[in-house]
């Protein structure tokens, strides 16, 4: 009795996984007949489930382009980009933006800028994190065992290995800072930014955002979020007008 009962407790990841994917590509059949609303509430179902995955953000995503809504494909394309870098993705949310009338274009980066955001994107943090324990664990122990053995002939491949430990080391820590940076996306037509987060009549309006604009969130008080964006403006915004990325 104690074997079955083991064998139905082994079993039940795979019949729920088995669901899950039953669920996803029928919301996936449902977006290629044209149903975008089932589709939709579909994918929300599997989010709620916590089957999250960078392809049915992308896949929502695409559904809410279909029905014209904006702000939200805009918000499934970015959260999708949080769990994994995609070009397809990348395409995807520029067509969504160029969609959004009055929208504020970021301000354009280096090719130095581009590179390295490149490198960083290649792999997901836990993968660089991987990576950076083992290459410094590994070249530690190299050295250690070279000095036991009075190896001095290898004395400049340490130094590039500890080098490369450094780069990692380096874009590791710019991987985890990109992961927890918490953003939202702007869900309001020409949202005013104010210099306070109140509504008396000292707090002026400092500039507009348009839907869809990607704001990094500096800190929260009561239902106001003060925001800043790529080109250094801050103000306050009601909370309620933004959705969370993170």
């Amino acid at each position: 009795m104690k074997k079955y009962i083991i064998s139905i407790l082994l079993l039940l990841p795979s019949i729920y996984l088995f669901a899950d994917e039953s669920l996803f590509h029928k919301a996936n059949k449902e977006y290629e007949k044209g149903n975008y609303e089932t589709a939709i509430y579909i994918y929300k179902e599997l989010i709620k489930m916590d089957n999250i995955s960078s392809e049915l953000y992308y896949n929502l995503g695409n559904s809410y382009y279909k029905m014209e809504n904006w702000g939200e494909s805009i918000w499934c394309y970015e959260k999708s980009l949080k769990i994994k870098y995609d070009n397809k993705t990348i395409e995807n949310l520029n067509i969504a933006k160029s969609k959004i009338k009055n929208r504020i274009n970021p301000l354009p980066k280096t090719f130095y800028k581009k590179w390295w955001d490149k490198v960083i994107n290649l792999l997901h943090i836990k993968k660089w994190q991987i990576i950076t324990i083992l290459s410094v664990w590994l070249t530690v122990s190299l050295n250690i065992i070279t000095n036991l053995k009075r190896i001095k002939s290898i004395k400049y491949l340490f130094i590039v290995l500890y080098s490369i430990c450094i780069i990692l080391i380096i874009i590791s820590q710019q991987s985890y800072n990109k992961f927890i940076k918490k953003e939202a996306i702007i869900f309001s037509s020409s949202l005013p930014v104010n210099s306070e987060p109140t509504k008396n009549i000292n707090n002026k309006k400092l500039f507009n955002l348009s839907l869809g604009t990607k704001v990094e969130i500096i800190k929260t008080k009561k239902d106001w979020i003060h925001i800043k964006l790529n080109d250094g403006r801050k103000g306050w915004i009601k909370e309620n007008d933004a959705k969370r990325l993170n």
